[in-house]
């Protein structure tokens, strides 16, 4: 299936913790920045990312161990890329949303401080 088409199913059957967290997110309610859904970023598909911040946000379910190994090759992918990437579980986000949200607006802060820099210093 090709990775476009892939992203499209993934917005259409988000899991319930990735719907909760998408009514935070969605019209620019954190820190009036623009959140996207299963972001394709290179080959990798992201549950969230806010562009302008150079964050995105990945909601981990109970998966297999098999998982990691992908876990791991993205977060290298978005250290390379100068992204941060925040990971919460599903729990997290059903049982602690506020904390969670909090977390997301001050990654969000802080990646917009970094573009700031990037472009004064270019």
């Amino acid at each position: 299936m090709e990775l476009r088409e892939r992203a499209r199913k993934l917005r259409k059957n988000m899991t319930s913790s990735e719907r909760v967290l998408w009514t935070q997110l969605r019209k620019r309610q954190v820190e009036g920045r623009v959140f996207r859904r299963q972001f394709i970023m290179g080959q990798r598909i992201f549950d969230f990312a806010c562009p302008s911040a150079a964050l995105v946000i990945e909601v981990d379910g109970p998966s297999p161990a098999e998982n990691d190994c992908s876990d791991a090759m993205k977060d290298l992918f978005c250290r390379g890329q100068s992204y941060e990437i925040l990971r919460f579980t599903d729990v997290e986000v059903m049982t602690d949303l506020d904390r969670v949200v909090e977390q997301i607006r001050e990654a969000v802060r802080r990646g917009i401080r970094r573009t700031v820099r990037r472009h004064r210093a270019a």
